[in-house]
């Protein structure tokens, strides 16, 4: 699986993937769509199952009626299958197909509301994605912006398949998942993962301020902020409080000493970014969690000995850039 950073080349403005997602509207603007009330999770699962997009997904594996459970196993194994790094076209087109139906059935029925049986296989399989949500989040790829109208096909680049939606339809499928404090706690670590590796994949001599470094990686982990800024103003304060810690201590399962920055550079910032989530107050977890991009970066910055000048500009560019991807991804679930 590709890991590389953007270079300019293959980079394209957000305004031209608005325009993609405009004309996208006006192709779908008359769908008609039937309003599903009151659906609860398993029926919401059944209702997904009848998507003719899921039956072509899951191939052999699907069968009428499924349940969370049923289908949420289905799900992994058709994108997943044996969990190599390199998705096959076949993989790569069911998770598409999976993606816009889950996101179709959630428009529909008007409701984030989804079973864990689900939402945890969906974002095991979105984690195996990150690549592609990491791209989608950020909105500025060429062949994302190419390949994001729900008809188009799956692509192949030297490494394996891509897949590309709407980010509005990705971050809705999403949201549903992170109904479940276990389910975004993967969404989170996946991306953290992710970016820390490409982090430490940057030049020495990328040049002072590492240019490229806050618009390729900060603003995925700002549209995670967004859904869980989304969660928590849904929820009575004792239930947003309980979601944020059980999302907080699923983050520090498995945490270890972070390791020096030359042997092991991406666990050293993920680590040491863990360590400083362990030792905050309860009460200062969100705020914690909506610094991750800057307190990476800054580790990041300080392992290589940057000097604070340039660390100083180069942190308000990714406190800037993070804030960007929260806003948009906020803003489009409030919709």
């Amino acid at each position: 699986m590709s890991t590389s950073p953007s270079s300019p080349s293959r980079t394209v403005p957000r305004m031209a993937i608005s325009v993609a997602i405009l004309a996208l509207a006006v192709i779908t603007g008359f769908t008609s769509w039937k309003f599903i009330a009151g659906t609860s999770p398993e029926d919401s699962c059944a209702h997904i199952s009848e998507d003719g997009r899921i039956s072509d997904a899951l191939g052999d594996g699907y069968k009428p009626d499924m349940n969370c459970s049923e289908l949420g196993a289905a799900i992994e194994k058709a994108t997943l299958g044996d969990g190599r790094e390199h998705h096959s076209q076949e993989q790569a087109q069911a998770m598409k197909n999976v993606l816009l139906a889950i996101s179709d059935e959630i428009e529909q029925r008007k409701s984030f509301s989804m079973s864990p049986d689900l939402g945890r296989p969906v974002a095991t399989a979105l984690a195996g994605y990150v690549v592609d949500t990491n791209a989608i989040l950020r909105g500025t790829e060429v062949e994302y912006a190419r390949h994001i109208l729900p008809s188009a096909p799956v692509w192949q680049e030297d490494d394996g398949y891509r897949l590309s939606i709407p980010s509005d339809y990705l971050a809705r499928v999403m949201r549903a998942a992170s109904e479940d404090p276990e389910a975004y706690a993967r969404l989170r670590m996946a991306d953290s993962e992710y970016v820390a590796e490409q982090l430490s994949r940057i030049p020495r001599d990328a040049g002072p301020t590492a240019a490229g470094t806050p618009q390729v990686f900060s603003p995925s982990i700002g549209a995670l902020d967004a859904i869980a800024s989304h969660v928590l103003q849904e929820r009575e304060r004792s239930e947003a409080d309980d979601w944020l810690n059980a999302v907080s201590d699923e983050l520090l399962k498995d945490s270890v000493t972070p390791p020096a920055f030359k042997d092991a550079p991406a666990k050293h910032l993920v680590e040491s970014w863990k360590h400083g989530l362990r030792a905050v107050q309860k009460e200062e977890r969100r705020s914690y969690l909506e610094q991750q991009a800057v307190d990476m970066v800054a580790t990041w910055g300080k392992a290589r000995g940057m000097k604070s000048q340039d660390l100083g500009k180069l942190l308000a560019s990714c406190g800037q850039a993070s804030d960007s991807g929260r806003h948009q991804v906020l803003r489009g679930l409030k919709e």
